[in-house]
């Protein structure tokens, strides 16, 4: 799987997602900032030749993509930041809160 990041901004990321194998899907898990602070609103994909596939509404720090064999699109994800308190927690695993957020 090769992932680029295209363009982030205080309101959007766009990722292009390729998966490079040949032989079994594969699944992605994308984190809204190094720590989770940020939050995915709704994702719209694309095509290679930049034309929308379609969208759907996300509301979490993470989302899981799943590809098929050499296949790629581009996602442009809507975010709001700092909407979460920034921590080690997976997708996988009990959040745990070791890191104090930023004081404004």
């Amino acid at each position: 799987m090769a992932a680029l990041v295209e363009r982030i901004t205080n309101h959007e990321t766009v990722i292009t997602l390729i998966h490079t194998g040949l032989d079994e899907s594969r699944e992605v898990v994308i984190q809204a900032g190094s720590f989770g602070e940020h939050t995915f609103t709704h994702a719209t994909w694309s095509d290679q030749n930049g034309e929308e596939i379609g969208s759907f509404e996300v509301d979490d720090k993470w989302l899981q993509i799943k590809l098929e064999p050499g296949s790629g699109l581009q996602l442009k994800l809507r975010t709001v930041r700092y909407a979460n308190s920034p921590s080690y927690a997976t997708p996988w695993s009990k959040p745990v809160s070791l890191i104090q957020g930023r004081k404004q």
